[in-house]
């Protein structure tokens, strides 16, 4: 894995890489990736960069309550350590600004990313729903 950097997000380069993995894995949300909204929060997103191109990423959210979501690894380069190193790099990024734990979401139906996430060190728990509503609606 030693050929594969994993870098803060840049949105001058990086959208149309990060979309299409969201996309491959039937995470992207037409509301939350838009590429204005990414390049809104890019402090908050990792990316990791093999031969030039961005074959995966997560966002890290590094207030109140620390979290990891929408990790995502190209499909054609799943099984090579890049998922564990986003997760890794992740948990640097937040225990440098004093973080002692963190929470991370993904698809509850997803037994085998849940069975992923276990090996890696977490913890099932809490009874939390996840649901959410428009500030601002986008213009239609």
């Amino acid at each position: 894995m030693s050929d594969v950097a994993i870098r803060p997000y840049n949105p001058e380069i990086d959208y149309p890489n990060v979309e299409a993995n969201l996309r491959q894995a039937e995470l992207f949300d037409a509301d939350r990736d838009t590429e204005e909204r990414l390049r809104q929060y890019a402090h908050s997103v990792l990316v990791a960069e093999k031969d030039g191109q961005v074959v995966g990423s997560v966002y890290v959210v590094d207030h109140i309550v620390p979290t990891l979501f929408r990790l995502v690894v190209n499909e054609n380069h799943r099984r090579q350590g890049i998922g564990s190193a986003l997760v890794e790099a992740s948990k640097q990024r937040l225990e440098t600004s004093g973080a002692k734990d963190l929470e991370l979401f993904f698809e509850a139906h997803d037994r085998d990313l849940a069975a992923w996430y276990h090996r890696r060190g977490f913890k099932e728990g809490g009874s939390y729903r996840s649901m959410w509503d428009y500030i601002t609606p986008p213009e239609s």
